[in-house]
């Protein structure tokens, strides 16, 4: 449930939606059970983790051969 939450703050849904969001995603919880977790320190904790790696994943993304290189020069043409 935190990785949606999660996936749909990162999309510029408003944190007034999320519950709506939630109880759609999750028919099989309740809008009270969805609430109080998502009270809970340790559930925001996860979210604002969450919410920090992917903002860090698409404002900084690296392609295998780059990530793998000591150095911050690209590689030119594919060779090493």
């Amino acid at each position: 449930m935190a990785e949606f939450e999660s996936s749909l703050l990162l999309s510029g849904v408003k944190p007034i939606a999320i519950n709506s969001h939630l109880v759609e995603k999750f028919p099989n919880r309740s809008r009270e059970l969805i609430k109080g977790e998502r009270k809970k320190d340790s559930y925001k904790q996860l979210v604002t983790d969450l919410v920090f790696v992917g903002t860090f994943a698409v404002s900084d993304p690296q392609t295998p051969e780059r990530s793998l290189r000591d150095d911050s020069t690209p590689m030119e043409n594919g060779n090493t």
